[in-house]
C-alpha cells in the first residue's frame, strides 16, 4: 500500500440504518455554525466589480473539523444524525457544509440583484452566467479546501445519493462528483498532521433551478475508499471507550485510530 495514502481516510458508508440517525439532527454540539447570511454584501463591491476573496471567505470560510460528511441534498436529517452521533460517542466534529456556509443560490442572487438595470425586472443573461461561474468556483475550491483540511471524508452512500438502476455507479449531483473526485485525487496526509492545527469547531448544495435536466456522473467510491457498514459502526463504538477528557488526555488513543485499526489501515 502507498504509505503516501494510509492516512487520510476516505470511507464508503453502506449498509448502514440512516433512520437511526432521524431525530438526531438540530443539536448544535458536533459543528460550528455560522450567522445567517441574509446581509447586504456591498462592502464587497469596489470600481465595479467585487471582491472574489472576500465573499468565498465570508460565505464559505475554512474551519477546522475532524470528518467531512459528504451527502445528499435528501439525506441533511441523517447527515446531520450521523455528525451528532460521532460528536457524542467520540468527541470528533464533523463539517456539513449547510450548517456552516452560506447558500449559494441566494449569493447568485445578490450578486444578480446588484447588476440588475435599476428600475428593471430581467436580469442580464450574460451578467448571471459570469455571477454563477464565479460562485460555483468559490464553492468548489471551498470544498476542495475543506476536503483537504478533514482528516476523514465519510461519504453516505445512499439511493438519494448514487443511482440504484445502474450496473456501474452514477450520481446525477454534481456536487456528489466533485466531492468525491476531489477525494481520489487530493494529496494524503497522516493524522498527526490533522491533529496539530488547534481546536474544534458542513454541503452548501445547490438547488436545482431546471429540475428537467437530468445529467449522470461515473462515480468512483470503491478504490479509494474504505467500506464502512452499520456493524463497524456499532463495534466502532464498543471498542472506542471514548472519555469525556479525551480532548485534555492526548495520551489516550484517538477514536479515528481506534477506526483505522479496526478496518486494517497501518498507523504510523
Amino acid at each position: 500500500m502507498d504509505n503516501n495514502r494510509t492516512m487520510y481516510k476516505a470511507f464508503n458508508l453502506t449498509d448502514i440504518d440512516y433512520s437511526k440517525f432521524n431525530g438526531l439532527g438540530g443539536s448544535e454540539s458536533h459543528c460550528l455554525r455560522t450567522q445567517d447570511f441574509d446581509g447586504e454584501i456591498k462592502a464587497f463591491f469596489e470600481d465595479g466589480g467585487f471582491d472574489g476573496s472576500g465573499i468565498q471567505q465570508d460565505w464559505f470560510p475554512k474551519v477546522h473539523a475532524d470528518i467531512f460528511i459528504s451527502h445528499a441534498h435528501k439525506d441533511m436529517d441523517q447527515a446531520t444524525g450521523l455528525a451528532n452521533w460521532l460528536f457524542d460517542n467520540f468527541g470528533l466534529t464533523s463539517f456539513i457544509d449547510s450548517q456552516v456556509w452560506g447558500h449559494a443560490d441566494k449569493l447568485i442572487k445578490k450578486l444578480n440583484d446588484h447588476y440588475k438595470e435599476p428600475d428593471s425586472k430581467n436580469y442580464s443573461y450574460e451578467a448571471t452566467k459570469k455571477t454563477s461561474s464565479h460562485v460555483h468556483v468559490m464553492l468548489s475550491t471551498a470544498l476542495s479546501k475543506m476536503i483537504d483540511a478533514c482528516e476523514c471524508v465519510f461519504f453516505m452512500n445512499t439511493p438519494n445519493s448514487l443511482s440504484a438502476s445502474q450496473i456501474d455507479e452514477k450520481t446525477f449531483s454534481p456536487w456528489i462528483f466533485y466531492e468525491v473526485t476531489t477525494v481520489n485525487l487530493i494529496r494524503k496526509k497522516k493524522p498527526k498532521e490533522h491533529r496539530l492545527k488547534g481546536k474544534n469547531f458542513s454541503e452548501a448544495r445547490i438547488r436545482e433551478s431546471l429540475p428537467q435536466i437530468s445529467v449522470r456522473y461515473n462515480l468512483d467510491v470503491s478504490s479509494q475508499m474504505v467500506k464502512l457498514t452499520g456493524q463497524d459502526l456499532a463495534d466502532w463504538k464498543v471498542c472506542a471507550a471514548y472519555s469525556v477528557t479525551f480532548r485534555r488526555a492526548p495520551e489516550k488513543t484517538h477514536p479515528l485510530d481506534k477506526l483505522y485499526k479496526k478496518k486494517g489501515i497501518p498507523l504510523c
